[in-house]
């Protein structure tokens, strides 16, 4: 009778133990189902991705909130779209891109003041490449809407972070032409066709610059060459 009764106590003892294999093929699982509904999503199929992400309580869970946001945004709700933004961003700023898609669509939608705001604030991203994207796309967002200081600050913070971003150096000259700073102009994109050649582009901006510039200009010594990372 003992035995008995020892071996029931062992055996609901054990029921009440973390079935580790369970939870590894559960978390295992669920990135299944995320790869999944980031790929339908990327792929523009949110009926196929809806199938997945229905599966999820979106509570406490920004990278859930964050799939809804991007499911609003192909199903054509933007407005219900920033709501989900929203509340991911509130719910961990710091997840790597989600801040930078967020002002984004906030710069689609109109909302430039907002977005620029966003991009200006802490957190930043912590890897390069992505922080890189953040000052670029925060830099196109305030071009797009003519606002020129604004720009020109971020692309300015751009070139101290990346020295050869041609985007950055490209849209310095031409706020430069558009402002008449002849010299700041000729700097960037001297820079541009020393390290990359001429183009379309540059001789574009370089045909707005008047000679009576370059006639100024012939004194002064060329710039140096900014090499590039070995």
């Amino acid at each position: 009778m003992k035995k008995i009764l020892f071996l029931s106590l062992l055996i609901s003892a054990c029921s009440h133990q973390p079935n580790s294999a369970t939870s590894l093929n559960l978390e295992a699982t669920t990135q299944t189902h995320f790869a999944l509904i980031d790929q339908y999503l990327k792929n523009n199929q949110p009926q196929r991705a809806w199938q997945h992400l229905k599966k999820f309580d979106p509570k406490n869970n920004s990278q859930i909130m964050w799939f809804h946001a991007r499911y609003a945004l192909k199903t054509g709700h933007s407005r219900r779209a920033k709501e989900w933004f929203e509340k991911a961003f509130l719910q961990d700023p710091h997840l790597p891109g989600l801040k930078n898609h967020y002002a984004s669509v906030l710069c689609l939608q109109g909302d430039i003041s907002q977005a620029l705001t966003l991009w200006a604030a802490p957190p930043f991203a912590l890897e390069s490449r992505q922080f890189q994207v953040e000052l670029e796309n925060a830099a196109l967002c305030a071009l797009s809407d003519q606002r020129w200081g604004h720009a020109k600050k971020v692309l300015t913070e751009l070139i101290e972070f990346a020295p050869l971003n041609t985007r950055a150096h490209l849209n310095l000259a031409m706020i430069a032409v558009r402002e008449q700073q002849w010299q700041s102009a000729d700097h960037h994109l001297t820079l541009l066709e020393q390290n990359f050649g001429h183009n379309r582009a540059t001789a574009k901006l370089r045909a707005q610059i008047p000679d009576s510039f370059h006639q100024g200009q012939s004194a002064i010594p060329s710039l140096v060459r900014i090499e590039g990372p070995g």
